[in-house]
């Protein structure tokens, strides 16, 4: 009897072959990984708001063993990519990069100076090109700037984010304008999603800090929560659908 697992296997292993026949993907790809290397600090996730200069985002090549497919090491020593952003290295703050699902981008936030507010950048995974997203900036009542961190590519070509501005248009007051964070009174952060060209669209609307969106293959945004009392704290994790953000439910932590 064949398993289910045997019959999945076996068919990727033929669309994969009809893919690389037809030239929509490459036999052997290699691999790479990207990470943002920056000076210590003792800031949390929370502290987002925090310039901290000085960071880098690289590029590692990485080598795999023919038989087995598995990393065994690095190819070469890492790379910048933020070589043609048109930017300084020593005054980027980068934060938490995410890699397209084909290789070829890579998705982050970046500022570079402690006037404005964190943004979304994305740069192709050989470095030559280099842009800034560009979504809503300014700041806040109290003149704190506002942010786009932790970008995530998620399915149609839409990028998930979180974000501290307001919805300047929605007919709830309260929902309008930037917030603060209970229990900190940090700028508050909800999740969003934004197509190219189109208008980003809010997916949550909790008090406390929600952040690091990523999807699931349910169509599932998951993402981290700050939960707080006088007498609590907690980070946590939930999960909402993309494409209208109901099905709100806990994923970890209540």
């Amino acid at each position: 009897e064949t398993s289910h697992g045997c019959i999945v296997s076996t068919w990727h292993q033929l669309e994969r072959r009809i893919a690389v026949e037809t030239g929509q993907l490459t036999a052997e790809p290699g691999a790479i990984g990207v990470f943002v290397t920056r000076p210590p600090n003792s800031d949390r996730h929370i502290d987002f708001d925090n310039y901290r200069p000085g960071a880098d985002l690289l590029r590692m090549d990485l080598t795999i063993d023919p038989v087995t497919k598995r990393i065994t090491g690095l190819a070469n020593q890492p790379t910048s990519l933020l070589t043609n952003c048109g930017i300084d290295v020593a005054t980027a703050d980068v934060r938490r990069p995410d890699i397209k699902g084909d290789g070829t981008e890579v998705v982050f936030a970046m500022r570079t100076s402690a006037a404005e507010g964190l943004d979304i950048w994305q740069v192709t995974t050989d470095g030559v090109t280099c842009e800034r997203i560009g979504l809503q900036g300014g700041v806040d009542s109290t003149g704190t700037p506002i942010h786009h961190f932790d970008p995530a590519y998620a399915p149609g070509g839409v990028l998930l984010f979180a974000s501290s501005q307001g919805e300047g248009e929605h007919p709830d007051p309260q929902r309008q304008y930037a917030s603060r964070t209970p229990k900190h009174c940090l700028p508050n952060s909800n999740i969003w999603v934004y197509a190219r060209g189109g208008t980003p669209k809010r997916l949550s609307f909790l008090n406390g800090a929600e952040f690091q969106p990523r999807m699931l293959h349910t169509r599932e945004v998951t993402y981290a929560i700050e939960k707080a009392a006088p007498d609590f704290y907690q980070i946590s994790h939930r999960s909402i659908r993309l494409d209208d953000g109901g099905g709100y439910r806990p994923q970890l932590g209540q």
